[in-house]
């Protein structure tokens, strides 16, 4: 399995309105056909440590069932279409791919 973790940093002029879009846009990447599972949200308030990051905004965690559903889902054109009509929002991406080792 493929868990494929997003953080994004939105640009700090953007209006409630444009974030709400955004949050909506993100929403519809968990629903791309190569994705087994997933969710979005915005960092835990919970305690601060050094190693915690919790300067993004937004998250995004999709589960795919292997690498080939990952490789399908990142040619998605709804995928692409999120990048393209998105990234406007956006300051800093960063994705953390994790393979699972133990089942």
């Amino acid at each position: 399995m493929i868990h494929h973790a997003v953080y994004f940093w939105l640009k700090p002029e953007l209006n409630p309105t444009e974030v709400a879009a955004f949050q909506a846009a993100l929403l519809k990447v968990t629903q791309l056909e190569a994705v087994q599972m997933g969710f979005i949200g915005s960092p835990a308030n919970t305690t601060k440590r050094p190693q915690v990051e919790d300067t993004y905004d937004f998250g995004l965690v999709v589960y795919f069932e292997d690498l080939q559903a990952h490789d399908r889902y990142q040619i998605d054109p709804g995928h692409k279409n999120f990048i393209a009509d998105n990234s406007k929002f956006w300051t800093r991406v960063q994705v953390l791919d994790i393979e699972t080792i133990n089942s």
